[in-house]
């Protein structure tokens, strides 16, 4: 008696291969998928009998890469078309028809950014993989897919997500503390960072507008008196945290008290002038520089290009490509620093820190004065959290008139990650008020909108908080809130 054929059942249909011998039918993504960057997108084929074998991948090019999948196997068009309708009420934009390739794009680019943060695929991924078809050479690469939030990855918790944990090792372990940043789904959204419609987008240009606004009005309590001051100490307990004007003044006093108060306090504990130097100018023009050499001709576009991949944070592939190209340059042309400077960075989104770490020492054995990297070993040093002195990178020098005492022109990159560096080593060392001293020379210097979101947040959240702190002593002791009130009337010429 032969035995009796068992009919397939999705798994073992999809494991057999099978479903890779349809033809491709529809691929969707949101309209504005760029701009959202964690969004469904679906992948079908399409079966003799009309039915059709679909994939929806939860696609995250903010961090995790691949957040969830589930397939639809052999399903008649109805359910097919209810499935993208269902996924389309879901969001506030509209499900658009793609390409295979730029479908096919997306999601291994998201696999790769998802591996490059230490974070696995979903499970149920490797059966989305059987309807996609594997990454392969003969789909057209396409680059301009955006990863994470300014430049890092961004974690977006959807409520007691399981796999919180999980996340936060790898981050840590993979891209390192201070490397990436953290926020609830909810916030995300409700901060207005997504661009919907453009109504919508100009409404919420008008919220941040509106906010701004406030918050520069709101910098009047430099020329409040005492009886302003005593007024909102004593309403200081009603505040109403969700009223956006309210927030934002109560923001602003603390960074009022924390620069009035607490800076000129504990400014006053060392040399403010020798740590931060003299005066300089800075322009984004090339200058000549000591460790600058002219690249060759034909090459500075190709070169501005690869270096703006690795900012906005490369894949697998392109920092492999990046490094394979850097590595034929150095071959060419071994005299020219920033090659180097390009290949170890591709190098560190490829292998992590140490082998970054490693790479920028034998760079520095080769380019001994190479500044920016120096900056880089101390990037290294910090991430790993090594403890080392300063003085052993710039021989004592804080500041860059001191490293470079035959200039007075810099360029903009340079002033930005010298600065960046210095306010992350000073909170390293929990030196706050040196590393708010950095900080304002910056601001001076009209390159604040400059500085990585990250640093300027930890920042301010460490001020914020030692301010804090004085407002509940404030609270608590009449007499302290007299004096501290005494010092916020008295005269700044920085608020004059």
């Amino acid at each position: 008696m032969s035995k009796k054929k068992q009919p397939h059942t999705p798994q073992s249909y999809l494991k057999s291969g099978m479903a890779l011998k349809l033809p491709v039918y529809k691929c969707y993504v949101p309209e504005h998928w760029r701009e959202i960057k964690k969004f469904y997108l679906v992948f079908s084929r399409l079966h003799v009998n009309g039915n059709v074998t679909t994939a929806a991948i939860l696609v995250d090019l903010l961090c995790t890469g691949i957040k969830d999948a589930f397939c639809q196997v052999n399903v008649p068009m109805f359910e097919f078309e209810r499935l993208v309708g269902d996924l389309q009420e879901g969001i506030d934009d509209v499900m658009a028809e793609v390409s295979h390739d730029l479908a096919h794009n997306i999601v291994y680019a998201a696999l790769e950014y998802g591996s490059d943060n230490g974070i696995r695929p979903h499970e149920d991924f490797k059966w989305a993989a059987c309807i996609i078809g594997p990454d392969s050479d003969d789909i057209p690469l396409i680059e301009d897919i955006p990863f994470g939030e300014n430049g890092m990855p961004l974690l977006l918790l959807e409520g007691d997500d399981p796999k919180e944990a999980y996340f936060l090792r790898q981050l840590k372990s993979h891209v390192g503390e201070g490397n990436f940043r953290v926020m609830h789904q909810d916030d995300y959204y409700d901060e207005g960072y997504l661009d919907e419609e453009s109504d919508e987008e100009e409404e919420v240009d008008d919220e941040i507008n509106e906010a701004a606004r406030l918050l520069l009005e709101s910098y009047d309590v430099a020329n409040w008196d005492r009886a302003d001051w005593e007024q909102w100490f004593e309403g200081v307990a009603d505040l109403d945290m969700s009223d956006i004007k309210q927030a934002f003044q109560f923001q602003a006093i603390l960074f009022f008290i924390y620069n009035r108060f607490i800076f000129r306090i504990g400014s006053t504990e060392f040399d403010y002038d020798a740590l931060i130097g003299p005066p300089i100018e800075w322009t984004d023009e090339p200058i000549e520089t000591e460790y600058g050499v002219n690249l060759p001709e034909g090459l500075n576009d190709e070169i501005v290009e690869l270096n703006q991949v690795l900012k906005d944070g490369p894949t697998k592939r392109q920092a492999q490509e990046i490094r394979d190209r850097l590595s034929q340059l150095i071959q060419e042309y071994p005299h020219i620093p920033n090659f180097y400077n390009l290949r170890y960075n591709a190098i560190r989104a490829l292998d992590g820190i140490e082998k970054f770490r490693a790479e920028v020492t034998a760079t520095l054995e080769r380019f001994p004065d190479y500044f920016f990297a120096k900056l880089d070993l101390i990037d290294a040093m910090l991430v790993t959290g090594e403890e080392f002195d300063l003085a052993d990178v710039f021989g004592g020098a804080t500041n860059l008139s001191t490293i470079f005492p035959n200039r007075n022109l810099f360029h903009a990159s340079e002033v930005i990650k010298f600065h960046t560096l210095m306010i992350r080593y000073h909170l390293h060392l929990k030196q706050q008020v040196k590393a708010y001293a950095y900080y304002t020379e910056v601001v001076d210097l009209r390159l604040d909108d400059r500085l990585p979101p990250p640093v300027l947040k930890e920042l301010m959240e460490t001020c914020s908080l030692e301010a804090i702190a004085v407002l509940s002593l404030a609270e608590e002791n009449p007499a302290y809130r007299e004096e501290l009130i005494d010092v916020l009337l008295e005269e700044d010429e920085d608020y004059e």
